[in-house]
């Protein structure tokens, strides 16, 4: 099953009200899911003007009926996950600080 991104816009809202709105559309959003979708991550701060993050398992067919309702303070869109790189490029081999353990590996 496909994994959405749900989170409240933040661009062009300065006051606290309009944060408030804007964090309340997640709510509002969530409600209408009625159990629809699985909902894998939620980060709802204590802070009631920071930014709601909220990661769903929902198939596609639901997430076009949703975003026909979607309020304007919400956003939503597929959740892309990114790998960042675990190897060091050979270029930058010989920066790499060496300890006792590699020393002895490499046979200095």
């Amino acid at each position: 099953m496909p994994r959405y991104l749900l989170v409240n816009r933040r661009a062009n809202k300065f006051t606290a009200q309009e944060k408030h709105t804007s964090r309340a559309a997640i709510s509002t959003v969530l409600a209408s899911l009625d159990g629809r979708a699985k909902i894998v991550a939620d980060r709802n701060p204590e802070d009631d003007l920071a930014r709601r993050v909220v990661v769903l398992d929902a198939d596609d067919a639901q997430i076009a009926s949703l975003r026909v309702t979607l309020p304007p303070d919400a956003i939503l869109e597929p959740l892309i996950t990114r790998m960042l790189h675990n190897t060091r490029p050979v270029e930058f081999a010989a920066t790499i600080p060496m300890d006792a353990a590699m020393a002895a590996a490499l046979g200095s």
